[in-house]
């Protein structure tokens, strides 16, 4: 892990040089537009390679944490407890989530069934890289409740995992080798 980034920007571009040193050849980035609520947007980056796979990419400055049960409208207890259980049961002590906004989870998940590999990848201020499968994120979300009817905060439906699920993305992964037809 790094130091930190200044910036988005500066995040997206040491993630290229990853990719690059790893020979993944990239054939375009687009810039996606998602609802942050409130009418308000944020931009994130897809990555498309070569390859096919696609690495849809979120910065965020800090990790978000649930707020005290206390403060917890009526209507929101149940899935705050959903959330608190899987980080605890998950989240490898830390006390985070993570996520992914509804409409384009099942972007990604439509451009999984039309054979791409896709991949959520969340950068954080400090310099982690964490990654998942965006199938991987969707089985879990729904396999423990964490997709909300509505998120106040983000002006729609939103997919929560722990932030202690997400694997490191500068740690090698060792799989078995897969055949192309």
């Amino acid at each position: 892990m790094r130091n930190g980034f200044e910036s988005s920007q500066a995040a997206i571009v040491y993630f290229l040089e990853l990719l690059s040193q790893r020979g993944i050849r990239i054939i375009e980035t687009k810039n996606i537009r998602v609802s942050a609520g409130r009418g308000r947007f944020v931009y994130q980056q897809q990555i498309w390679t070569e390859t096919g796979e696609i690495f849809h990419v979120k910065y965020w400055n800090k990790r978000w944490t649930p707020k005290p049960s206390e403060k917890v409208s009526d209507f929101a207890k149940p899935l705050d407890e959903r959330i608190k259980y899987a980080i605890k049961t998950f989240g490898e002590q830390d006390d985070s989530a993570s996520g992914l906004n509804e409409s384009t989870l099942l972007e990604l998940l439509d451009l999984s069934e039309k054979g791409h590999k896709t991949f959520l990848i969340t950068i954080y201020r400090t310099g982690e890289i964490l990654w998942c499968r965006v199938d991987e994120l969707y089985y879990f979300a729904t396999q423990h409740g964490l997709i909300p009817q509505f998120s106040q905060t983000y002006g729609e439906p939103f997919c929560w995992v722990p932030t202690g699920w997400l694997k490191e993305f500068e740690n090698v992964i060792r799989n078995y080798p897969e055949l192309s037809s």
